[in-house]
């Protein structure tokens, strides 16, 4: 009597089971409608685009209006900025452009390529303008395509000299908006693109927007942003976490031999050389008798976008 039971108690899970597996799927179908509705739009391959609630959420409360997207890396910022713009050339002008920044060239062309694929305008609307491109063909090439994927340092001396306008873009897209400090070229690009087309759309990416609030209050200013319009995804969200991929993580301890030993001090006395060297210039405030003792990781951050910011202010880099 007991295995009888035992055997419909497993048909009854087993029916609880499907019907539910089911019920789940019929409402991820639901919802990937229900999104597909929100954000489509006939400049964007939707078949192409796994749509993500938190992607799509995020993109309409950005749309028309100045705003922040801080999410970790490897969770779709730049789908969102693709969401943003195939929504934004709907309600605009028919030859509005848009412009998409990013600090390096690998990090233009990868931008360029996504832009391409997941959007229908035609690859002839497309142009890469960086420091490769003489500044005398720049203008023709700015006046004659719609997709401009820009190096921030080409954009600014370009406008600074007055070879074209930003009052057509209908989007300026920052990626890596965290470098929106100092005489890096975002702040300059951001101050002329809100006089020039007031009523135009500016979008920051970023998967890390500053160590504290004031940090973040300086990037939002720089950029016009404000407060309000910060749209932050943590790893731990609710609607995120279930595209995350778990790790495992093993850490595997290792006794040096006596040569390892030795590179080891030759690499701590080549860094502590450098590392005097940018102590006596006033770049770095840690003050020890072994600095690459108190030097940590978040030191060296800091130190790298204030050097960049330096030098990208004389000059286009490369990446």
């Amino acid at each position: 009597m007991e295995r009888i039971y035992r055997f419909f108690l497993l048909i009854s899970l087993s029916n609880t089971i499907t019907y539910y597996n089911r019920i789940r799927s019929l409402m991820n179908n639901s919802q990937e409608k229900t999104l597909s509705l929100h954000i489509r739009s006939t400049y964007l391959h939707e078949y192409k685009i796994e749509l993500r609630k938190y992607q799509v959420d995020i993109a309409l409360e950005c749309i028309a209006k100045n705003s922040l997207v801080v999410i970790p890396t490897g969770l779709g910022k730049t789908v969102i900025a693709i969401l943003v713009t195939a929504k934004t050339l709907e309600i605009s002008p028919p030859n509005s452009k848009v412009i998409i920044m990013a600090p390096t060239r690998p990090l233009i062309n990868q931008h360029y390529e996504t832009f391409l694929e997941f959007l229908t305008i035609a690859r002839e609307a497309y142009a890469i303008l960086t420091g490769k491109i003489s500044p005398e063909d720049r203008p023709q090439v700015f006046e004659s395509h719609q997709m401009l994927f820009f190096t921030p340092q080409t954009l600014r001396n370009d406008l600074v000299s007055g070879k074209y306008s930003l009052e057509n873009v209908c989007v300026l897209i920052f990626d890596e908006a965290h470098h929106a400090s100092g005489e890096y070229p975002y702040t300059m690009i951001a101050d002329l693109y809100e006089t020039q087309n007031p009523d135009g759309t500016i979008l920051g990416l970023t998967a890390s927007p500053g160590s504290n609030q004031s940090q973040i209050n300086d990037l939002c200013h720089n950029l016009h942003i404000p407060s309000n319009n910060i749209h932050i995804r943590k790893r731990k969200d609710a609607d995120v976490k279930g595209y995350i991929k778990p790790m495992d993580i093993y850490k595997i301890g290792v006794n040096l031999n006596s040569l390892m030993e030795d590179v080891r001090k030759v690499l701590h006395l080549v860094l502590e050389e450098r590392l005097r060297y940018l102590s006596q210039l006033g770049f770095l405030s840690v003050n020890a008798e072994k600095l690459y003792e108190k030097i940590i990781r978040k030191d060296l951050l800091e130190l790298n976008r204030k050097l960049l910011a330096i030098i990208q202010g004389d000059g286009e880099k490369t990446g």
